[in-house]
């Protein structure tokens, strides 16, 4: 198990790497969307209300109406990249759950 970390953290910066530019395509291209997000950030504006409307716009897949390519292929990797973390983090989360039970 000791490869979903070294598998998640490269993932995880990528992942960081793809947000902030969809935010800074969004703050030049797509102002209204981006106003309506909270004007999110990776740090600075990273409130739990900005970061759940950001994932509502990746996960409702609200970018495909704005009809857009580059926002497509950005939010479109974004989306993939959502659940394959997330299914990685649940692997590694239930082993040492599993773990912590077998050391009882």
């Amino acid at each position: 198990m000791f490869i979903i970390p070294i598998l998640l953290i490269p993932l995880i910066l990528y992942w960081l790497t793809l947000s902030s530019s969809l935010f800074n395509y969004l703050e030049k291209n797509h102002t209204e969307i981006y106003s309506g997000m909270g004007k999110p950030s990776l740090f600075f504006n990273s409130t739990p209300d900005n970061n759940s409307r950001f994932i509502k716009f990746l996960l409702k897949r609200e970018w495909v109406n704005l009809n857009d390519d580059y926002l497509d292929k950005l939010c479109s990797k974004l989306f993939v990249l959502f659940f394959v973390v997330s299914i990685l983090f649940g692997l590694f989360l239930m082993y040492f759950i599993a773990d912590a039970f077998n050391a009882l």
